[in-house]
């Protein structure tokens, strides 16, 4: 029979057991005694902060929050950069480094690739790409534009999209501009 009761150690809260004798030796898990020769110097890359700064100011502004595309299917998308929106969408060197959204259409009202939608300057733009079943905004108050394949139009924050008969929401980032009509692209 073995005894089990060095297999398990218990460490002891500090101050139940008495302080070891000194030793003139260093422990052997100890680390290597800091260079005491000079002052410490600031890493590289690093300002010494002057004399009598005061920490705990105000933190930087948190960056924008991004407006959200919703898709029928509850996906949900922040638009950052461009999104290439359609049935199967394929990406194209004219239309930059947008990245390809499927977007799930029972009725195929949407084309293979459909729309560009993207963010700028706080703004949410979209593009229809010739689609077959058009590209349409629709306003709060029932008025419902058909966007231009030649132009980017902005969807104002109180408005949703539809491609073709399929409807998609915008959700609003944090810092998004009032509408300012068509751009030109």
């Amino acid at each position: 029979m073995t005894d089990e009761g060095d297999r398990y150690l218990i460490t002891p809260p500090p101050g139940l057991l008495p302080p070891a004798p000194p030793s003139d030796a260093p422990p052997a898990h100890a680390p290597a005694p800091l260079h005491t020769g000079t002052a410490p110097v600031p890493a590289r890359g690093f300002a010494t902060p002057a004399p009598g700064a005061v920490f705990g100011g105000p933190l930087a502004a948190e960056p924008a929050r991004p407006a959200v595309l919703v898709l029928q299917d509850g996906r949900r998308l922040p638009i950052v950069g461009g999104l290439l929106l359609g049935r199967a969408p394929v990406a194209r060197d004219d239309l930059g480094q947008a990245v390809p959204v499927p977007v799930t259409d029972a009725a195929r009202s949407v084309s293979k690739t459909h729309a560009l939608l993207r963010a700028e300057a706080g703004r949410v733009l979209v593009r229809d790409l010739g689609s077959t079943n058009g590209t349409w905004i629709v306003h709060a108050d029932g008025r419902v534009d058909e966007v231009s394949s030649t132009a980017f139009s902005e969807v104002p924050a109180t408005a949703h999209l539809e491609l073709g008969h399929c409807p998609l929401r915008i959700e609003p980032g944090a810092d998004d501009a009032a509408p300012h009509g068509p751009v030109v692209a």
